[in-house]
């Protein structure tokens, strides 16, 4: 023989009111030392290679020459804006040649519209190297300087 059983009443506050689940709120930091570092131990850790570009606008609109180059760089780039207006590319997945590559080609598509303009480039890539953040960063600015200076 079966019997039937009560529903259960539900928990309601003092109101009256069904209490509301607690959302939990997390942050993540994508500024541009966060997500250095963190794509830079990824790297280390499954073995794979990054490269670390800096643009700096030597003659030009910086900022409207920063925007094509992140809009065109997508989702292939993590893109930033840093002082003094250069602009930083971290290409997981990407060595040297193929960093360039893929940067030189953004940059012909900003020939045309901003002629006249002057870029200088610098290139670091992990290169199978276990490397902190701030080493890899001095030498994509150390290379970034130093091809404005040999010029």
């Amino acid at each position: 023989r079966f019997e039937m059983a009560e529903p259960e009443q539900e928990t309601v506050g003092a109101e009256g009111k069904i209490a509301e689940p607690v959302a939990e709120n997390i942050t993540y930091n994508t500024d541009f030392d966060t997500i250095l570092e963190m794509e830079l131990d990824n790297s280390k850790e499954m073995d794979y290679d990054l490269t670390l570009v800096m643009i700096e606008v030597t003659e030009g609109p910086a900022s409207l020459i920063a925007n094509k180059l992140m809009m065109l760089s997508g989702e292939l780039a993590y893109s930033f804006t840093l002082e003094g207006g250069k602009i930083a590319l971290v290409l997981p997945f990407y060595n040297g040649d193929e960093a360039r590559s893929f940067t030189l080609s953004i940059i012909e598509s900003c020939q045309k519209e901003f002629s006249g303009s002057s870029l200088q480039l610098g290139f670091a890539s992990r290169n199978g190297r276990i490397v902190d953040k701030e080493q890899l960063l001095h030498e994509a600015q150390s290379a970034c300087s130093s091809n404005w200076e040999d010029n």
